[in-house]
């Protein structure tokens, strides 16, 4: 089973190819894209997901709710689906890695431009927790 993928970027290009590379590549076969988090909180509220688990790929720099604030809403939803919170940034600011190392619901980085690689190793890395009992 594979877990499902949750895309949350205000840049409707950088949405498309993070799903294309998603789905060409076989690591999920549901993958939700979202462009602010509203949308992106009112759909979590309400939905039910893989029970591999979920990883949620959120852009730090958006309008209106920047990536930070996102993650303080969405700790505040009851998930019982596992998920993993992957901050996505094309930042250099050291700030955004340290705070991102220093907060409990993000599990990693990864930097703009994405690749396969990167997604690879964390579906592996949720797949390996999920069927651990880590997570």
């Amino acid at each position: 089973m594979k877990a499902d993928f949750l895309l949350l970027d205000d840049d409707e290009i950088t949405l498309l190819i993070h799903k294309r590379i998603i789905v060409v590549h076989g690591l999920s076969n549901k993958v939700f894209t979202f462009r602010s988090c509203e949308d992106f909180c009112r759909y979590i509220s309400s939905a039910t997901f893989s029970e591999a688990g979920t990883i949620v790929m959120l852009d730090i720099n958006m309008p209106i709710m920047t990536g930070w604030e996102c993650i303080a809403a969405i700790d505040q939803i009851s998930i019982p689906q596992k998920k993993e919170i992957f901050l996505v940034t094309s930042s250099i600011d050291p700030m955004d890695l340290e705070m991102a190392i220093g907060n409990p619901s993000v599990k990693g980085t990864l930097t703009k431009p994405v690749n396969v690689n990167d997604l690879i190793r964390q579906s592996a890395i949720l797949s390996y927790h999920s069927s651990s009992g880590l997570i």
